[in-house]
């Protein structure tokens, strides 16, 4: 019977697959590969992965679906029955596999490799595994990147993304042994991406960027000359594989977003899909679950005094008018606060009287997960923006509230079965309430402590190319946010980074913006953000770029982006377009230069072969990668431009998702390493 169900799960595993592998769907793709690998043996399993393969995996599968899959153990390969090997293919991992083949822990191993697995690798796990003979098979699943979305995708390096990103000191040489390391690793990632795709496309790079270039002929070397028959696919679609450098369009990464989950990597940070909020306001009901814990409506409330058992007190809305109407109340909580020994008589005390719901305590950030696939609410709302997100929440507490007055009275036999019925959808949307409204609150919290709606206005001013802005009228409005008490320093460098790059040939205003800074003791007081202002220019000033940022370099460019002002503006706070649109624009319709984006061939003639075959037929897929990192913007642009042209489907990636915070901070990098350029004109040209 167990067999039976197996193959079942195995047959409808590889249909999810061969279905993901048609659409293109990343995290299906992803998901099909972990549950076939999980399935291979019977029995109850151990996951044994390293850190890198555990991170993969841990945002397509949780513990409680790994283990309806009987699995039952899961560890990372660091630390010192049957088990799986989940392993991306590395030096390190094949010696830690090793010394755990010598000395086994586990009745049986099923060895998957991420991605392709040497000869030599092959021989040398085969010789450690002779003496007991545990390695059942050994098979390559290729997941060797991050699905963040179904669309978009990351080959994570870390910190060493910014080496992409931090302008190199004058006479440094162009590419060090961390970049051609970084280099092998999206190497490592891409090709995986390909296999698990099931295509080979052909390559397009940004010319002018040594890491694009890197990438694209190490790239094809590998697909095309040294593992030729492995990336062969027969008659399958070729897509464009399109590879671009971040400084072709530094102005996304340094905007304030407004669409939900851009605004929450841009405001809080996330991080593998999981948020910290730091706010300090929560409502009643989600205190009491965090910090009390609630368990079948009841909470355990243990003294301070030795020997003394919890109190147990059972939270019913239904009985309890005042927890029923302070659910979603929001509570004032005080940080960092020290226990303190008082008489609190609300007789006596009209202001504990008046604040029974406060809470004062010392509370750790909040940690949420968001799953687009778990969570409705935030699947259907990824791209809206804060306004429309504000008033589904609301809209979500009414429907709550509807629903908690509906199983209010319990009592007749059909009362109580539809209550059971429906008790596990009741508490599922009370937790998502609860999350959202908590999300609103810090989002809330933290756009009215930044002033971020009147920021906001003029960097979307001086980001949308469309605005018939000038030099002049654009520095008065920044010089006056820019006195400001309540504008961050961090708000204050991305406006006139904004400004610089909008008026670069402006040299003297720009050097009067930077002159601001310095008379406000910004460079002595936040010395990694002045270092920013000054190497924006050195990083990705209209010299270093090959797209057309602004479209002023051709008349039909500044006709397009005029018209796009004209008509598809939303609000003021989402003018903007990141370049990627106009890029993927250009491409399908056979625009995009091949003497700024050229094909990467082993001749001119092979070259000229690609060229005029998309020509004849355009690509109707292509697979962007960003160096140095896309943006949550982008991936929105891209899932939007999918939906309006069902004819070339796009996926995204790149080497980080990169928030404001993470974009100043590498162009900062120089600082750390001993280098800070020089505060002269020529840093402004």
């Amino acid at each position: 019977m167990s067999s039976s169900v197996n193959l079942t799960r195995t047959n409808a595993n590889d249909r999810a697959k061969q279905e993901a592998i048609t659409s293109m769907d990343l995290v299906a793709i992803m998901r099909a590969y972990i549950s076939t690998m999980i399935e291979e043996a019977q029995g109850y399993k151990a996951l044994i992965v390293d850190a890198e393969t555990m991170r993969i995996a841990s945002l397509l599968f949780g513990r409680t679906e790994l283990a309806e899959h009987n699995v039952v153990h899961i560890e990372k390969i660091e630390q010192d029955g049957k088990s799986h090997q989940e392993l991306k293919v590395g030096r390190d991992n094949i010696t830690m596999l090793k010394r755990e083949l010598k000395s086994p822990r586990y009745q049986s191993y099923y060895v998957f490799f991420t991605n392709l697995l040497s000869s030599v690798h092959l021989q040398e796990l085969a010789e450690a595994d002779a003496p007991k003979e545990r390695v059942m098979e050994v098979k390559e699943f290729y997941g060797d990147f991050i699905a963040v979305d179904n669309i978009h995708f990351t080959i994570p390096v870390g910190v060493k993304n910014d080496l992409f990103i931090t302008p190199k000191p004058a006479g440094s040489s162009l590419s060090t042994a961390q970049e051609i390391e970084v280099n092998d690793r999206f190497v490592q990632g891409l090709s995986a991406l390909f296999l698990a795709l099931r295509r080979r496309p052909v390559i397009r790079y940004q010319r002018g960027s040594d890491a694009c270039q890197r990438l694209a002929d190490s790239l094809y070397m590998l697909t095309y000359k040294q593992q030729y028959q492995v990336f062969d696919f027969g008659s399958r679609s070729t897509p464009i594989m399109l590879i671009l450098d971040r400084k072709d369009d530094p102005v996304t990464p340094l905007l304030t977003q407004w669409t939900y989950q851009a605004m929450l990597h841009e405001l809080v940070g996330v991080t593998d899909n999981t948020i910290k909020l730091t706010s300090t306001k929560w409502t009643y009901q989600a205190v009491l679950h965090e910090l009390v814990g609630v368990t079948d409506n009841t909470i355990k409330l243990t003294s301070t005094k030795i020997g003394t058992k919890p109190l147990e007190i059972a939270l019913d809305s239904r009985q309890d008018k005042f927890y029923r109407n302070r659910l979603q109340s929001i509570c004032c909580i005080l940080i960092g606060i020290e226990p303190l020994k008082m008489v609190l008589v609300s007789r006596q005390d009209e202001f504990y009287r008046n604040r029974l719901q406060c809470i004062f305590i010392g509370i750790e950030p909040l940690e949420m997960v968001l799953d687009s696939r778990q969570d409705e609410f935030y699947r259907n709302h990824l791209h809206s923006n804060y306004g429309d997100v504000g008033n589904d929440v609301r809209q979500l507490v009414e429907k709550f509230q509807s629903t908690s007055e509906k199983h209010k009275n319990v009592e007749s036999l059909e009362d109580m079965r539809r209550f059971v019925m429906e008790h596990m959808d009741f508490q599922r949307l009370q937790g998502n309430v609860t999350k959202h409204v908590n999300i609103m609150t810090e989002l809330s919290e933290r756009i009215n402590a930044r002033n971020l709606m009147e920021v906001s206005m003029a960097e979307q001013e001086l980001a949308n190319p469309a605005t018939s802005l000038t030099a002049a009228a654009s520095y008065d409005e920044i010089t006056r946010i820019l006195r400001q008490p309540l504008v961050l320093a961090k708000d204050k460098v991305r406006l006139v980074m904004l400004y610089a790059l909008r008026f670069e040939s402006d040299t003297l205003r720009v050097r009067q913006l930077l002159d601001f800074l310095l008379t406000a003791g910004l460079r002595d007081s936040e010395p990694k953000l002045f270092a920013a202002v000054e190497a924006v220019l050195k990083y990705a000033g209209a010299a270093k770029r090959a797209g057309d940022l602004y479209g002023t370099r051709s008349i039909m460019n500044k006709a397009r982006s005029m018209f796009k002002g004209l008509r598809d503006v939303e609000n003021v706070y989402t003018q903007h377009t990141p370049l990627l649109t106009a890029t993927l624009t250009m491409l399908s319709t056979d625009k995009l230069e091949a003497s700024n984006y050229p094909y990467m061939a082993s001749s001119q003639d092979e070259a000229m072969a690609y060229q005029t075959a998309f020509k004849r037929t355009p690509a109707r897929e292509v697979i962007v990668f960003i160096v140095g990192g896309s943006t949550y913007e982008e991936a929105k642009s891209v899932a939007e431009w999918n939906e309006r042209n069902p004819h070339m489907k796009v996926i995204l990636g790149g080497s980080a998702v990169l928030n404001s915070d993470m974009f100043l901070n590498a162009l900062s990098g120089n600082v750390a390493a001993g280098y800070s350029s020089a505060y002269d004109t020529d840093s402004l040209r």
